[in-house]
């Protein structure tokens, strides 16, 4: 059985699905510290995972810092967007195909 892994400090709501990294969020929307790269995407986005297609904010660290007393951080949350999302579910997919459930931030 597969399992994604949390964030000792993850405030997911119980019973929402876990965030797998796939980008969509930041691809469908820039956050207020993300900037545009031209064609509509943040240009602080970067691949972590070739394979899995997983993602990573360049700006994690700083977000992170600015938001530390949110109630509702932007990271290590749950996904937002998991319904018809088939990039989080062809991410998942292939972690299950290949037995690695375990992100890594």
């Amino acid at each position: 059985m597969f399992s994604f892994s949390q964030n000792k400090n993850s405030r997911t709501a119980a019973g929402s699905p876990p965030c797998v990294r796939c980008g969509y969020c930041c691809n469908k929307t820039i956050c207020f510290i993300g900037e545009d790269d031209g064609v509509g995407h943040c240009r602080f986005l970067e691949l972590a995972d070739d394979h899995l297609m997983i993602f990573s904010c360049g700006k994690r660290t700083e977000i992170i810092e600015s938001e530390k007393n949110s109630s509702i951080p932007m990271f290590d949350n749950y996904c937002s967007s998991s319904a018809f999302n088939t990039v989080r579910n062809e991410v998942i997919r292939k972690m299950k195909e290949t037995k690695n459930g375990n992100i890594k931030r």
